[in-house]
């Protein structure tokens, strides 16, 4: 079995560098030969990729906010119960409605209300009483 090459071996004292050198500087640009060439891309159709100067930032109006604030039968649906599961049903509008006349009537959360409408028709389906 074959070992791997080490990088730190003494077998690489012939590698021979010198002709490795640092870059040389860019040379400065003409600003004028720079405006020609830009002047003549514009004229054919291309545009320049740099950003566009920064302009004056415009005074934000601040919108009035889109939703209305919760109301206050909404809040008192929303307690810490220990339920941590989220069931999502799509639903007609009056039947999402009834639902909550009937929490808000009672003074139940969301929770408390499904749990007691599962009772209900459990127990209508099998004939006891709740």
């Amino acid at each position: 079995m074959t070992e791997r090459a080490s990088i730190f071996s003494d077998d690489e004292d012939d590698l021979d560098v010198a002709g490795f050198k640092p870059a040389a500087a860019p040379r400065p640009r003409d600003p004028q030969a720079v405006a020609a060439v830009r002047q003549t891309a514009e004229s054919r159709g291309f545009v320049s990729r740099e950003a566009a100067p920064a302009a004056a930032p415009r005074p934000v109006a601040i919108a009035a906010p889109a939703a209305e604030p919760i109301a206050q039968e909404a809040r008192l649906r929303r307690r810490r119960t220990g339920r941590d599961k989220q069931l999502n049903v799509k639903v007609t509008d009056a039947c999402l409605n009834q639902f909550y006349a009937l929490a808000d009537a009672n003074g139940w959360g969301l929770g408390e209300t499904f749990e007691r409408a599962l009772a209900a028709l459990e127990g209508q389906i099998t004939g006891k009483t709740v």
